[in-house]
């Protein structure tokens, strides 16, 4: 159900007043679906971002149980925001894992943990996500679906300076964008895996990949738990609204008034019950939180977002 222009929600937006969270889960109720298969979320799209908070892994079990339907859906490549150094080790697990299925042996089994203790050395999900990922990655080399690590540390500036924060971000944007671009040949269809702030529609990497011809290719998906690091008042809110331990799709449209257009930062928002708590998280306020689902394309400065780095 999309929220009507004169309904209370988006005036209280336009006006940027807090949305009470009363209001909040009443509109999560109305468009919120249950999930039960990967085809409850997919729309189909060439691209699809998981925006993932990346201190939780509950998205990782998600996907390793649906990797046959992502499969199916003709998912062909799976992307992760990790350190593309990181890429042989992973080609040589799962080519020992495949091997190791077929003729077990200790030799096999020795290498699958000097690999995997490797492998672990990646982006940190605390204990749970070290053994989830591995999972994920097993699960979705069985369905036959390729795995490209796309990440470079030389993005990562080692003083956050204000030229750093925008090689950091705007640079890793446009590499995956690029990596991603070099696939879509209207045959394979991406899933990546990748940070919140990534996977915005507004400047992020939608942005980038809906130019010309390519416009409207990405299912951006907002999974529960709230932008890089989670919002405690998201997740409750989300759990108070479904009032059911079940994932949930909530679609995201564009709310319209008399005096502007707010265009959501998410397709969708993919919430996921028994999200890890992060020990990062931080309460928002709703006012704070619906900013960060929606956005006033006027309050932007894309010549300022996309120009070069400043000197």
């Amino acid at each position: 159900m999309v929220v009507a222009a004169s309904s209370h929600a988006p005036a209280q937006l336009v006006e940027g007043k807090p949305l009470s969270p009363q209001v909040f889960e009443s509109w999560v109720s109305q468009k919120a679906k249950p999930v039960k298969k990967w085809s409850d979320v997919d729309r189909g799209k060439p691209v699809v971002l998981f925006g993932e908070d990346h201190n939780a892994v509950v998205h990782f079990d998600f996907l390793a149980e649906n990797a046959a339907g992502l499969k199916k859906s003709g998912i062909t490549h799976v992307f992760f925001e990790y350190e593309a150094s990181f890429q042989k080790i992973l080609d040589d697990y799962l080519q020992t894992y495949s091997e190791n299925k077929k003729t077990p042996s200790k030799e096999k089994e020795k290498m699958l943990e000097k690999l995997k203790f490797q492998l672990l050395e990646m982006r940190e999900y605390g204990s749970r996500g070290k053994k989830a990922k591995i999972k994920l990655f097993e699960a979705l080399h069985d369905a036959g679906i390729k795995i490209k690590l796309v990440d470079d540390q030389k993005y990562i500036a080692p003083i956050p300076t204000e030229q750093g924060v925008w090689f950091r971000d705007y640079g890793r944007n446009v590499l995956f964008s690029e990596e991603i671009d070099k696939l879509l040949d209207g045959k394979n269809r991406i899933l990546m895996v990748v940070g919140n702030w990534h996977a915005l529609n507004s400047f992020g990497m939608p942005w980038l990949l809906q130019h010309g011809d390519k416009k409207s290719l990405v299912q951006s998906i907002l999974i529960a738990g709230g932008f890089d690091h989670p919002t405690w008042h998201y997740e409750l809110s989300l759990q108070n609204a479904l009032k059911s331990q079940k994932p949930h799709l909530v679609p995201l449209e564009k709310l319209e008034t008399k005096t502007t257009v707010l265009h959501p930062n998410f397709n969708d928002i993919l919430y996921l019950p028994s999200m890890q708590k992060s020990p990062y998280a931080t309460a928002k306020s709703a006012a704070d939180f619906t900013s960060e689902l929606f956005l006033d394309p006027r309050k932007l400065d894309f010549k300022k977002l996309y120009s070069p780095p400043p000197k």
